[in-house]
């Protein structure tokens, strides 16, 4: 169960009835990203999704189902994410980015979540910011036979995870293009949400947490990482230039409790890693 990284690989889609059975899991957990009503049906002949409500068409093709609006606002630090070299780059040396700035594994952090959302064989997760699968892949392990919705905004991020999806024979992943700032599920769909290393990334952080709340079931629970504030004035000074030049939230780990409160969550724990450039929360649906 240890999360996938460093080889490059060719995206191979799910065959067809596979990706039926995927739409016919997810489906009572996802609505509209259009008219936002809770009318999906299943396309045919091709997999895929229509909206009974306003006719939209949700395409699922090369492994992934279309649930965007568009157009999105990314962030400096988005835009590069989505170039193949520096996609590329990324899914290769991130476990040398996370020592650097985190001082733990992947496979750590996959334990980390694990707990803090108490996941059992049979669980349904939405991963938020899923990125090329890193953590949807040994999550989607754990939780098996149970269903993990991968969702991201970025085209070149799925692809990646499309592909890591298919080398570790997993079929209970779906994979899902949408916006954290408009998320296509419904209300109180899920008992558990994660977050793994997006919140600095997104354009408006507090409305994020707002729309995870929202798809949370009462008693759901929501962990996540992210850049944190750092307590040294000199470290400071540097993540201000970083977000003047990439967008990047150094988020404070103690604002998020107020913003968790406000999405409806409650119970919060913050705790840095063992490096002060990142940190992990962990809140409740009250």
């Amino acid at each position: 169960m240890t999360p996938t990284h460093t080889q490059p690989a060719r995206a191979q889609a799910p065959s067809e009835d596979r990706a039926r059975r995927l739409l016919e899991r997810a489906l009572p957990l996802l609505r509209c990203p259009a008219c936002r009503c809770d009318s999906l049906t299943l396309l045919e002949p091709k997999p895929g999704l229509l909206c009974a409500d306003c006719g939209r068409a949700c395409p699922f093709a090369d492994g992934v189902l279309d649930l965007s609006t568009g157009p999105e606002n990314f962030t400096a630090a988005q835009r590069s994410l989505q170039r193949p070299l520096s996609t590329c780059l990324y899914e290769r040396f991130r476990w040398l980015l996370a020592r650097a700035l985190v001082g733990q594994t992947a496979q750590e952090d996959v334990e980390r979540f694990g707990r803090a959302l108490e996941l059992k064989a049979g669980d349904t997760l939405l991963d938020v910011a899923c990125g090329p699968a890193h953590f949807a892949v040994p999550l989607a392990q754990r939780v098996a036979p149970g269903l993990v919705i991968g969702l991201d905004v970025s085209p070149t991020q799925l692809e990646r995870a499309v592909a890591n999806v298919a080398r570790a024979g997993l079929d209970n992943v779906l994979l899902v293009r949408g916006d954290v700032h408009q998320l296509p599920l419904r209300d109180r769909a899920l008992v558990k949400v994660n977050c793994a290393g997006g919140l600095h990334q997104f354009p408006a952080p507090g409305r994020a947490l707002v729309e995870m709340g929202r798809v949370l079931a009462p008693g759901g629970r929501l962990s996540g990482s992210t850049f944190a504030r750092h307590p040294a004035q000199a470290a400071r000074r540097l993540q201000d230039w970083m977000r003047a030049q990439f967008g990047l939230h150094w988020v404070d780990l103690v604002s998020v409790q107020g913003l968790l409160e406000r999405a409806g969550l409650r119970g919060y724990r913050g705790e840095p890693a063992p490096l002060s450039w990142f940190g992990y929360y962990v809140a409740e649906r009250a």
